[in-house]
This record gives C-alpha cells, structure tokens and sequence, in this order.
C-alpha cells in the first residue's frame, strides 16, 4: 500500500490491480485500489490481494444457515428442542438435540459450500442436505 502526503491534514492511499483497499474490520470488499482518508485513519485500511476476498460476507452466511435449519426445524420446533433438553434432559431428549446439533454442523457446512460457489444458483428446494 502507497501512502501519499495531501494537503489539510489527508492522505492518498494506493495499491496495485493485484490488491484492493480494505477497511479494517469491514465486510465490504469493493474493489477500491485509491482512496483519500485522514492521515490519523489510514492505519485501518489494508492492503489485500483479490484473491484472499472473501466469497460472502458474515451476515450471508448466517442467513444461509439459517434458511437451511429452517428446512427441516420450524423456529418453534428449535425452541421446542432447547427448551425441552433443559428442563428434563432424558435419554430421548438428548438423542434429539444430538440430531438437532448434528443437522446444524451440516448446516453450516453446506452454506459454506454454497456460498463459495455462488455461480451454482441454486433454488430453496435445491439447497436441501
């Protein structure tokens, strides 16, 4: 990354076609390759190859997860299943959780999956584990 001295107290900051400029602790990942900034605010901007963005931000992620939970677990259903493990936690409520849980972790990992590959444009139905 470039810096480059302005006038009234800013500065330029640059990078190359290979990198893009990227706040600190943001989910965007616009592809800015100059900005102007405060010379105090340059130190949260960073340099960052294009290959290294991110495929989907954190919000899209949970949102995924979310919207495949809901495929198999209505909200009431999960709140049902927490609920019920902790208040009496037999045999057969913990087997239940266990699915319950073990259903996330696949949940999780499959919107991974779609989420990496965003070309595959795949519908509600489709998305189902």
């Amino acid at each position: 990354m470039t810096i480059t001295e302005k006038t009234g107290g800013l500065v330029e900051i640059s990078t190359d076609a290979a990198h893009i400029l990227h706040r600190i602790g943001s989910e965007d990942y616009t592809e800015v390759r100059r900005a102007t900034v405060r010379r105090e605010d340059a130190g949260q901007w960073e340099e960052m190859p294009m290959g290294d963005i991110p495929p989907y931000t954190e919000a899209e992620y949970h949102s995924k997860v979310s919207e495949l939970i809901r495929l198999r677990y209505s909200m009431d259903d999960e709140f049902a299943l927490i609920n019920n493990v902790m208040a009496d936690a037999t045999k057969k409520r913990q087997d239940e959780y266990a699915a319950y849980q073990e259903y996330r972790v696949e949940c999780k990992a499959r919107a991974k999956e779609i989420l990496s590959d965003k070309s595959q444009a795949l519908t509600y139905e489709e998305n189902k584990p």
